[in-house]
């Protein structure tokens, strides 16, 4: 087995933390999010919950990820909404002349994921 491998044998993924601040929610979604789902892998976790968000009318950003620092298999990640924060601000931003938009608003909605051994 590949150490530096972000998949183990027999383990799973499972939720820690949903928090879903949504102003809009359609009456009926076939995808629910709830405290202590278990997934088969983080790509799987991140597919379900972004056909999730897409259903609710959001996007998601993958925003970090921790690893082991002995084994560097993934040990739990974070997925959360495309408008979550700010922009930085930096020094060049005084010589534009036409600032973007800001997109983003803040918004709260995200889902830690971490690694669980199975036993």
């Amino acid at each position: 087995m590949d150490i530096k491998s972000n998949e183990l044998p027999s383990s799973t993924i499972e939720t820690v933390f949903d928090v879903s601040q949504v102003d809009h929610f359609p009456p009926m979604h076939s995808n629910l999010i709830n405290l202590g789902m278990r997934f088969n892998s983080k790509d799987e976790a991140y597919e379900y919950y972004n056909a999730y968000a897409r259903e609710i009318g959001f996007s998601i950003q993958k925003e970090y990820v921790n690893r082991n620092k002995r084994l560097g298999y993934v040990t739990s990640r974070k997925f959360t909404c495309f408008k979550e924060g700010h922009r930085e601000v930096k020094k060049q931003d005084v010589l534009v002349k036409t600032q973007r938009k800001e997109t983003r608003t803040d918004c709260l909605t995200h889902i830690i994921i971490w690694r669980q051994s199975s036993g």
